[in-house]
């Protein structure tokens, strides 16, 4: 708990103020879907999943500065000559992948590719560009004002982020509302960008000598986030091209839902991954310590999750009496949250896997849990099955992935493999895949209660522990 129980006063009001952040995007999801409808926020649904994919086209940059500033974390109030060029070796390289990205853009637009949407190509193609651009240059700041600890400065530029969609949403309807969004969204960027270059102290300058250990860092961390958010994307991928616009509606939905509930769990990671990196990757640990850590972080970790999750189902009934139309999601909602406890239990491990540049194993991990998430979604694509059944595919790639890290890790690293696999073990993995599978048959009461009852007994000393810490910082920060 060393590394949660760090977290002080304005690491704290930066998490509070966050939640402010999703307040205001649950409202924007939930406004967009009503005022949209299932098929125009299936579209909008599509070209938030292109502009996902296009995230991966800055060569890594974000992830190598974000690891190249974490293991050199000893005071990063004042840049020294190489963290400032590193910072403008990663600017340089932004206008590399911006060149291409445009060029690229150019091509499409001139050769008049159809993607067969009720908007122009040549406007969704703009819209992409101008979007992806903005965003690479948004998280090269994030990442520099994050290991500084200016995360007043970062909570303004995404309340501003958050709140664009949400002002002009009053103002229009259907396809114009999609423009209005869009347009908005880019303008949020442009202004937040300013904020963070006019609060930057040093001056940007053209320095290349960075690049290649950039890439050498960015370009396989890169290569595994790319093949783990894969397993997530090809489920959106299988029911944008093979369901109608109107199932990716309910199936958006269901996504930005679950993104939306774990938007409260990565403020607390997104805060303390430079100095988890920083302490995974620390060479002096002992065997004995590593997995140590390993099991308490992963274990508070399912903690955490389960409570979110199981808060988050509670109040579903609630977001269906505002949202009637979009009650079908229901079952898709349900498998997603689940996933959501798997996927991010892998938080620890990953990060140690990252923080002793063991990408490898990763990407490894990654790709076999894709294409397994691809055979599934085919097999249940081509026999006509559910759409929510392709949200399972995913929570099935998800068990194999982390199953896979956890013994390879103990394999190489020769660490205590029964040990390690009990911080996620084989019963709590069943309970979870059960409880899927009872949503999907629809006895999601059993599930549901089966669920509850099996997390509470295994994780109750994990839960206790954490509301202890909460107590103490909550007392602490009234002079208590």
């Amino acid at each position: 708990m060393g590394i949660l129980s760090d977290l002080g006063k304005k690491e704290l009001i930066f998490t509070f103020g966050r939640y402010i952040v999703y307040f205001f995007q649950i409202i924007k999801g939930f406004l967009l879907a009503k005022i949209l409808g299932p098929e125009l926020f299936g579209l909008f649904g599509i070209f938030i999943l292109i502009q996902q994919y296009l995230v991966y086209s800055n060569l890594g940059v974000q992830y190598a500065l974000n690891i190249k500033l974490s293991v050199n974390d000893e005071n990063q109030s004042l840049f020294s000559e190489k963290i400032k060029s590193i910072i403008n070796s990663s600017f340089v390289l932004f206008i590399f992948t911006s060149i291409s990205l445009i060029i690229i853009s150019i091509i499409i637009i001139y050769y008049k590719v159809d993607f067969n949407y009720s908007i122009p190509t040549s406007h969704f193609i703009l819209g992409l560009l101008g979007i992806t651009l903005l965003f690479h240059l948004q998280e090269i700041f994030l990442n520099i004002f994050r290991i500084q600890k200016k995360f007043y400065i970062i909570l303004a530029t995404e309340i501003l982020v958050s709140l664009s969609a949400i002002i002009v949403i009053p103002f229009f309807n259907g396809i114009e509302l999609l423009y209005a969004v869009i347009i908005s969204w880019f303008f949020a960027l442009l202004i937040s960008i300013s904020i963070f270059k006019i609060n930057y102290e040093y001056r940007l300058k053209w320095d290349t000598k960075m690049i290649k250990p950039l890439l050498l860092i960015g370009v396989p961390f890169l290569t595994y986030n790319f093949s783990f958010n894969l397993i997530s994307m090809t489920s959106r991928s299988f029911v944008a091209y093979f369901y109608n616009i109107k199932e990716m509606g309910f199936f958006t939905f269901a996504v930005s839902l679950t993104t939306a509930v774990m938007l409260i769990f990565n403020s607390v990671t997104w805060i303390i991954y430079p100095r988890l990196i920083s302490k995974l990757s620390d060479k002096s640990l002992s065997f004995n310590d590593q997995q140590n850590l390993l099991f308490g972080l992963t274990k508070k970790t399912l903690a955490v999750l389960f409570v979110l999750v199981l808060f988050s189902i509670l109040f579903l009934p609630v977001i269906f009496f505002i949202l009637p139309d979009y009650s079908l999601s229901y079952n898709t909602i349900i498998i997603l949250l689940i996933n959501q406890i798997v996927i991010n239990s892998s938080f620890a491990l990953t990060s140690y896997l990252v923080g002793r540049d063991m990408f490898r194993l990763l990407i490894t991990s990654s790709i076999i849990a894709f294409v397994i998430c691809i055979l599934i979604s085919f097999i249940f694509t081509i026999s006509s099955f559910d759409y929510s059944w392709i949200a399972f595919s995913n929570l099935v790639a998800s068990m194999v992935f982390i199953n896979y890290v956890i013994y390879t890790t103990c394999k190489k690293q020769k660490l205590d493999y029964k040990f390690l696999l009990n911080s996620f073990n084989l019963p709590i993995q069943i309970t979870l895949i059960s409880f899927a599978l009872f949503t999907l048959l629809d006895l999601f009461e059993t599930g549901l209660i089966i669920f509850i009852f099996s997390m509470l007994i295994y994780l109750k000393h994990d839960i206790l522990s954490l509301v202890s810490v909460i107590k103490i910082k909550i007392f602490k920060k009234n002079g208590l």
